[in-house]
C-alpha cells in the first residue's frame, strides 16, 4: 500500500474514498517540505483538510489550523481522529455558570478545586495535547 494510502487510512470517512486530482502532488510537497510550517492555499472544495491531514498523519502528528470555529467544527466532523479544541470562553465554569473558564479566578495561592480536575478547560486541553491530530483555530493557537 502506497504511504498516502496507509496515511489516509488512519481517518475512517476517508478510508475507501480515492484521492482527487493533484491531492498526493499537494501532500507530497508537504512531507517533503523542509519547513517546520507549511502552509496550503487552495480552492474551495479542493480537500485542503483530507490534504493536511494526511501529510500529517504520514508526519506522525500535526496541528492543523482554520480561521474559524465553524470550519474547526466541520473539520472535527469529518476527522473524528482529530481532536478540537477551543479558547477558554467556549467552556462553562464549573465552579459559576454564569461565567465561562475565560473569567477564572484560581491563582496559585487560591486555587480552584476543579481547576486540576474538573475544570472543563482543562480537561479538554489535557486531551487535545495528548492527540496526535489536533485541530485549532487561528486566534487561539497565536495567543
Amino acid at each position: 500500500m502506497i504511504e498516502y494510502e496507509k496515511a489516509k487510512a488512519q481517518f475512517s470517512k476517508y478510508a475507501s474514498s480515492p484521492f482527487r486530482k493533484f491531492q498526493q502532488e499537494a501532500i507530497q510537497y508537504a512531507v517533503e517540505s523542509d519547513r517546520k510550517i507549511v502552509v496550503l492555499e487552495a480552492s474551495t472544495g479542493s480537500g485542503k483538510s483530507l490534504i493536511g491531514l494526511t501529510a500529517g498523519a504520514m508526519g506522525g502528528k500535526l496541528i492543523y489550523l482554520v480561521h474559524t470555529k465553524l470550519l474547526q467544527n466541520q473539520i472535527t466532523n469529518d476527522f473524528p481522529e482529530a481532536e478540537s479544541l477551543f479558547g477558554r470562553n467556549n467552556y462553562p465554569c464549573r465552579r459559576n455558570e454564569d461565567v465561562t473558564c475565560e473569567d477564572c479566578t484560581s491563582t496559585s495561592k487560591q486555587r480552584c478545586d476543579f481547576k486540576k480536575s474538573g475544570c472543563l478547560y482543562e480537561t479538554r486541553k489535557k486531551e487535545v495535547l495528548k492527540a496526535k491530530y489536533r485541530i485549532l483555530n487561528y486566534s487561539y493557537y497565536l495567543s
